[in-house]
């Protein structure tokens, strides 16, 4: 119900829900290129909001979101509903020291369990249950019972608590998956960072093993543009007068600061707020994991949309807002200092 899609976004959707519905939809069709889709983007640019809402569209019934009511959304959706695949959403936030096959059979068991009343397989073989034999439960015996749709959130979050071992074993597990999304019926949705599976990533990830997973996946990016664009046509809305007087606005602090470096267009989308706020959102976002522009402009906006003109919101409203946070997190004493001073 919160999802506000731009252009952008309802394509992505509808690529992603395309590529579910032909992939789970084909009895026996293997397939040569990646099957399944690795989610990736910035910080904060709305890669755990647009699973839940793809998760959530196929698991409800009755009215569309508003902004969701596109042709192609709802073709595609009513072909994977019509599959009716098991769908299972799994935070990787939670349980951080259970390996990942334990945890995501773990969870197919129990959503199968729940869901039809019956054991797909015998419990017992999942604790400590290790990559080739998941892998082979899944691939062989469930998946052939029912297709199966496998969204998940948080790879990045849990690699934060994960040795090195234990997350190249995370994502030996994710690969093999993937590869074998290709011919068997079941998809995966993976949400991770846009430098998680960078080679200048700090993380240690296996470089071999990194290039076979980005071979097994479909790359979709969400453009981080998104954010700002729904925040000007849902929130700072303004009529032809108003945007002449912000225009306005920006050529009497251009005269009178130069070296003011944003453009007419940045600072008239961005208006009341300073554009330098969206230039560090994500920035803040990749240190401080609570931290939400959408939630600190609905926030602050509605406080100084009656101020003076020239009283812009700017990053020392921002700062203000995630102090404390700043402030504990190891990450970020050094930012913190800078902001003292």
């Amino acid at each position: 119900r919160t999802f506000l899609p731009t252009d952008g976004l309802l394509e992505l959707v509808s690529r992603i829900l395309e590529s579910i519905s032909k992939k789970i939809g084909e009895r026996g069709k293997s397939l040569q290129e990646p099957a399944s889709i690795l989610l990736t983007g910035g910080h904060g640019a709305g890669k755990s909001h647009l699973l839940s809402t793809v998760f959530s569209l196929i698991r409800q019934k009755g009215a569309w979101t508003q902004g969701l009511n596109d042709p192609r959304v709802q073709s595609n959706i009513a072909a994977v509903r019509e599959v009716d695949p098991l769908c299972i959403w799994i935070d990787l936030v939670e349980q951080t020291d259970v390996s990942l096959p334990e945890l995501v059979l773990t969870r197919i068991h129990a959503e199968y369990q729940n869901r039809f009343n019956k054991q797909v397989i015998d419990p017992a073989v999942i604790p400590g249950i290790g990559t080739i034999k998941a892998h082979e439960l899944i691939t062989f015996n469930i998946a052939a019972e029912r297709p199966i749709l496998l969204v998940i959130d948080g790879l990045a979050k849990r690699a934060e608590s994960r040795d090195v071992q234990g997350l190249n074993a995370d994502i030996e597990f994710l690969s093999f998956m993937g590869y074998s999304s290709k011919s068997a019926r079941f998809f995966l949705i993976v949400a991770a960072h846009e430098d998680f599976f960078s080679p200048k990533s700090p993380l240690g990830i296996d470089n071999t093993l990194m290039a076979q997973t980005l071979e097994n996946f479909k790359i979709e990016w969400i453009d981080r543009a998104s954010v700002r664009e729904i925040i000007g046509r849902h929130i700072f809305r303004k009529n032809p007068r108003q945007q002449q007087d912000v225009r306005k606005l920006h050529a009497f602090i251009k005269a009178k600061l130069p070296n003011f470096q944003y453009s007419e267009n940045d600072f008239c989308d961005a208006y009341p707020f300073h554009p330098l706020i969206f230039d560090l959102a994500e920035r803040i976002r990749s240190k401080v994991s609570t931290f939400s522009l959408l939630d600190f402009v609905c926030t602050v906006y509605p406080k100084v949309a009656s101020h003076r003109a020239v009283s812009l919101v700017t990053i020392e409203n921002l700062f203000d807002r995630v102090e404390y946070e700043l402030k504990i997190s190891p990450q970020c004493q050094r930012l913190y200092l800078i902001y003292q001073e």
